[in-house]
Parts: C-alpha cells; structure tokens; sequence
C-alpha cells in the first residue's frame, strides 16, 4: 500500500495561483464550508490579496492560516484558519 505523505505550510504571496486554482477547480464542493473565501476570492489576484491579508492578519495575532499540501508536488489540496490566536 503507497503511503501519501501531506504536510502543513504557511501561506505565501506565490501561492496565489495553486490557491485559485484550487478554488475554481472545488468551487461547488466549497459553497457550504468556505462562503466567505468564494465571496473573496474571483481570480488569481484576488487570491493573492486574500493571502496578503491572511498574512497580515498572521503577523497582527489575528488569526493563522495555512494549506494542506501534497508532498509530492506542492499541490495545495487543502485550506485552515485558526482564529482568535491572540
């Protein structure tokens, strides 16, 4: 049996691209979950202002957001934010 290795990371500005991509790619799947991100983020721009936000928010002790990531490409395939980290 193959063991698929994930690991948690930090969000960064580059990341932009894999996120929207993940987004536009789930878009259906996430409506329930995720309403705030779909109202957020239209494109990879958006994106990449939503992740400057979540990193500002990160440096402020606002909240922390990371992605779920395959291991063995980088695909981020999973998206978490903890709040109230204060």
């Amino acid at each position: 049996m193959e063991e698929r290795k994930r690991r948690e990371e930090h969000y960064q500005e580059t990341d932009a691209p894999s996120l929207w991509e993940l987004i536009a790619r789930n878009h259906d799947r996430l409506i329930e979950s995720f309403p705030i991100l779909l109202s957020t983020v239209h494109d990879e721009a958006s994106a990449g202002e939503f992740i400057r936000g979540l990193m500002s928010d990160f440096a402020e002790r606002k909240r922390y957001a990371f992605s779920i990531r395959k291991g063995d490409d980088n695909t981020i395939i999973g998206h978490c934010i903890i709040r109230e980290i204060g």
